[in-house]
């Protein structure tokens, strides 16, 4: 994953290399986390294999267990 620290907000644009998120989100959505798979950033010419994740709503603990079901998904695909 390629990410920038974003100087505020509640969300991190991520970028995802050398895997595809499609199959990362089917993945994580069968642990129980709903994971954009990108394709509505795309443009007609461009695949930028890349999501939007947002953290506004949730506690230490939730932000704990997505972590571990998007890392488990990533190590899967």
């Amino acid at each position: 994953m390629d990410f920038k620290q974003p100087s505020g907000g509640m969300s991190v644009w991520t970028r995802f290399t050398n895997v595809n998120l499609k199959q990362v989100s089917q993945k994580a959505c069968k642990k129980g986390l709903i994971l954009s798979d990108g394709t509505e950033y795309n443009t007609k010419n461009k695949n930028f294999n890349s999501a939007r994740l947002g953290f506004a709503s949730l506690n230490f603990e939730e932000q704990e267990r997505v972590v571990e079901i998007l890392s488990a998904s990533l190590n899967e695909a």
